[in-house]
């Protein structure tokens, strides 16, 4: 267990990393938004279309948020958005082949960028951070939740 001063300097260490990667990451990725990112991600994982309302959900971000950055997908031509059948009140959204060769570029920077940019770690800390990378991915829930706990602080 972790103490409170090195939580505090560990806190203080993230903030700073991250207050300097955004500004790298948007030099990278200039033509999209991370939200947008996410956005195509899921519903390529989804099958490549999805309920709006579900797409909401596992984005967890404000409703006009999502439909913003769908409406900045959808006139780059990287999703289409339609009307379900079932409901006319209920958007479908869906990722269009434009949309699929755009999030195969952004990973193809990305695998670049880890390539190149963490060359400097030795295959362990690799490792570790593999590690590192896949219990946040699988814990993404529980830090959401406490994301939003402290965002309201």
């Amino acid at each position: 267990m972790m103490d409170k001063r090195d939580i505090g300097n560990l806190s203080e260490q993230m903030v700073i990393l991250g207050a300097r990667i955004y500004p790298l990451f948007r030099q990278v990725f200039k033509d999209c938004h991370p939200d947008e990112i996410a956005v195509l991600h899921i519903l390529r994982i989804r099958g490549g279309e999805l309920e709006r309302k579900e797409l909401i959900k596992n984005l967890g971000i404000d409703p006009r948020i999502v439909s913003k950055r769908v409406r900045d997908l959808l006139s780059r031509g990287l999703v289409d958005t339609y009307r379900s059948s079932s409901s006319a009140r209920e958007s479908i959204d869906r990722i269009t082949e434009k949309g699929n060769r755009e999030f195969e570029d952004i990973r193809n920077k990305m695998k670049l960028l880890l390539k190149q940019g963490f060359s400097f770690i030795g295959k362990e800390e690799q490792k570790i951070l593999g590690s590192i990378v896949n219990q946040a991915n699988d814990k993404i829930d529980i830090i959401t939740a406490i994301v939003k706990q402290v965002a309201k602080l």
